[in-house]
């Protein structure tokens, strides 16, 4: 027997009852779904999870709680460093008899940050310059 709010009664045949238009069948839910991956692998993703109204059951439910959220992988994303370009060259330390000069580069552009690298290679740059003889 399908009831309407516990007062009216209604025959019907098959198990379970179909749900027909004007009775308030109960709205079953299925139990919730696995978790799904997080949407994201760092800077603030989302999980979701999902159930169904059962068979037979859908006729005048209210679609709510059928769909379930929660943050993940919130951290920020790794940023690796980067070179900033190469400075000017300076001065030759020497007139003259072999001097050196040498030019600069940091690593913020960007700078690391989270779990990113550190850059790779030199921030120094040096090469000989004024390498004649000195004359008198």
């Amino acid at each position: 027997m399908c009831q309407k709010e516990n007062v009216e009664t209604q025959s019907c045949t098959g198990n379970p009852c179909p749900c027909v238009e004007g009775v308030n069948c109960t709205c079953n839910l299925t139990n919730w779904s696995q978790w799904s991956q997080c949407s994201l692998t760092c800077g603030g993703g989302q999980r979701q999870r999902t159930r169904q109204f059962e068979t037979n059951s859908t006729a005048n439910c209210t679609p709510q709680n059928l769909l379930d959220t929660l943050p993940c992988n919130i951290g920020c994303c790794p940023v690796d460093g980067g070179f900033t370009p190469w400075s000017d060259w300076s001065a030759c330390t020497k007139a003259c008899g072999s001097g050196t000069r040498e030019r600069y580069r940091s690593c913020t552009n960007p700078r690391p940050s989270g779990k990113g690298k550190h850059c790779q290679g030199s921030a120094v740059d040096r090469e000989p310059c004024n390498v004649q003889k000195c004359g008198k």
